[in-house]
């Protein structure tokens, strides 16, 4: 850097020359001053007018697909710069195709360092692919600009503070490979399924009786026709499935996590709620846990709206493994909800006797109770009156099978350089999204 030494050296030198007639002198100071004074504009104009742009071709995904990252610098003024730095912060739970990432000072982060020249009214962009390899809720950035004048002697950094969330939906499995039989059949109870009033399904009017619930006197037609009417709706079946994950992977939860065990409890968790879905069924979500930064139990009520699949597969990303209630007392509330024709898919890694009290107080009122182990243990083939269906082993291949099927890493792609102009187009677009089979990404 041109230091206050080095200017007050330069003056001296002008004032000498001038002093003593002495041209050679006078000119090298002129140099100086000259160089220093070009080196302190240019430096201060090297990230004036200069964006970085971060975009990522889908906001969400699946465990193991890749998503395709562009990153674009872009100069709007006419100053030319000789040399550009990016460093931007790329989190641990997603892996770079094709480039080693440097370590970061930032906690759970790693550096992509990105290096150019840049021309006037100049765009620069690089193209690079993401691996999912973990669920979860992932933030890149902040990035970092470097930048300085031609000779080197100064330099600008710009924090751009901006960052691009991705969130990573679990893995999904049949639910053959979880060793359950269809949902249908889980879901088949003495008593049939319960059958409601659709009340959006009006079909007439007619008088009140007692008994009649409040809410379904049409108090208007009743003033009209001067005694109490009631509405008639058409009946609807619906079938509600409740997934209950117990968050535990030990027996004492002051011993830890043991985090493949507790992996494979949230694939089991999601695929049953992605076979409920698709089975047109109402599904709902509890633990006994909370999710990240927010207050209250993880519970999400059976329902059947649009938007129900992605709260439930959102939930999931991001679940960590910290029990706060014993899973007993989560089933007592639960089972005052739930009614005959109900199925409550009991996903867990510990078989407890506590739990098994609530379970069979569940089946007495006609709840229909699957048990679905994911341990290390090997569990009985029956758990008080209730099948035990063991997915562990078929999910622990499955963890093998994705754990070897990752890409090598393979030359690193450079950058895309834009001659074009930049000043009024802003930076080029990304590639365009390639078909995403599953809808819930477009949520």
């Amino acid at each position: 850097m041109v230091s206050e030494r080095w200017l007050w050296l330069a003056v001296a030198l002008v004032i000498g020359g001038l002093a003593t007639g002495h041209s050679i002198l006078l000119a090298f100071g002129g140099l100086v001053l000259l160089a220093g004074g070009l080196s302190w504009l240019w430096n201060r104009l090297s990230l004036h007018r200069v964006s970085y742009e971060r975009r990522l071709s889908q906001s969400r995904a699946f465990i193991g697909e890749t998503v395709e990252l562009t990153v674009t610098l872009t100069n709007r003024k006419v100053v030319p710069l000789p040399w550009i730095e990016v460093v931007d912060e790329i989190p641990e739970g997603l892996e770079m195709e094709g480039r080693e990432l440097h370590r970061s000072t930032r906690d759970r982060s790693r550096r992509l360092d990105l290096v150019t020249s840049m021309a006037g009214y100049e765009r620069v962009g690089w193209r690079r692919r993401l691996r999912c390899p973990q669920r979860g809720y992932f933030e890149l950035g902040p990035a970092r600009l470097r930048s300085g004048d031609l000779f080197g002697f100064q330099t600008s950094v710009r924090e751009d503070i901006e960052r691009t969330a991705i969130l990573v939906y679990p893995r999904v499995v049949s639910l053959q490979e979880l060793t359950l039989p269809a949902l249908r059949s889980l879901g088949e109870v003495k008593g049939g399924p319960v059958i409601h009033d659709d009340p959006t399904r009006l079909r007439g009017l007619r008088d009140y009786t007692p008994g009649d619930p409040l809410r379904k006197v049409d108090w208007k037609a009743s003033a009209r026709h001067g005694r109490l009417r009631s509405k008639l709706f058409d009946p609807t079946v619906s079938r509600r499935v409740t997934v209950a994950m117990n968050l535990g992977t030990f027996e004492r939860s002051w011993e830890g996590v043991d985090p493949p065990v507790f992996e494979r409890l949230v694939t089991a968790a999601a695929s049953v709620v992605m076979h409920a879905e698709q089975e047109k069924a109402s599904i709902g979500l509890l633990a006994n846990g909370r999710l990240p930064r927010r207050a209250g139990l993880l519970k999400i009520g059976p329902s059947r709206s649009p938007r129900q699949l992605s709260r439930l597969m959102e939930a999931l990303a991001m679940a960590g493994p910290f029990v706060t209630y014993p899973m007993e007392a989560i089933l007592e509330e639960a089972g005052r909800t739930l009614g005959a024709g109900d199925t409550l898919v009991y996903v867990t890694a510990l078989l407890r006797e506590p739990v098994l009290a609530r379970l069979h107080r569940m089946q007495q009122a006609r709840v229909r109770v699957v048990v679905l182990f994911v341990g290390r243990e090997h569990p009985p083939a029956r758990w008080g009156s209730f099948p035990v269906y063991n997915a562990a082993g078929r999910l622990a291949e499955l963890e093998e099978v994705l754990l070897h099927s990752r890409p090598e890493p393979g030359p690193e792609p450079g950058p895309e350089p834009g001659p074009e102009a930049a000043g009024a187009t802003g930076a080029r677009p990304a590639a365009s999204e390639g078909p995403t089979p599953k809808s819930l990404k477009d949520k």
